[in-house]
């Protein structure tokens, strides 16, 4: 993956688990859990796409390409994508005891 789109994820990925934490730290009517449990979600699939990509990121300089692996960031993923899945099922909790259950 290239440098440029590897930084660009990770960004949207650090904006979508902040909204995500914001939405679960946030109470009323205003709040839906649905929301909550749909940007879960997408946040666990960019942070494994974090994962998988933090062994293969390709630069280029001078016509030649570099390719460097980042196991740092591999285990930023990870932890990314576990706060993710609790989130996603403090959503889901929430949303079952909003509705009438299944």
């Amino acid at each position: 993956m290239n440098l440029w789109i590897f930084i660009l994820l990770f960004a949207t990925a650090l904006i979508v688990s902040f909204l995500v934490l914001r939405a679960g730290t946030q109470s009323g009517p205003a709040t839906s859990a649905r929301f909550g449990m749909v940007l879960s979600a997408v946040a666990i699939g960019l942070w494994a796409l974090i994962t998988m990509s933090a062994f293969d990121v390709v630069t280029i300089s001078d016509g030649q390409e570099f390719s460097h692996s980042y196991p740092e960031l591999a285990v930023v993923g990870v932890i990314g994508g576990a706060l993710m899945v609790v989130a996603l099922f403090k959503s889901a909790i929430a949303e079952f005891n909003i509705g009438d259950g299944l």
